[in-house]
């Protein structure tokens, strides 16, 4: 269990910079990113 909360607490810290990389990699695409932070917020 602490196994997975160790993994898990890294995800939240590390999905950040993975929109920031979404972002930075796929312009074209950042109406539809802010649909899909919109509808996970």
């Amino acid at each position: 269990m602490e196994f997975i909360m160790d993994h898990l607490t890294l995800l939240i810290l590390l999905l950040p910079a993975v929109f920031a990389a979404i972002v930075l990699l796929l312009p074209r695409g950042q109406d539809n990113l802010i649909r899909w932070v919109a509808f996970v917020l």
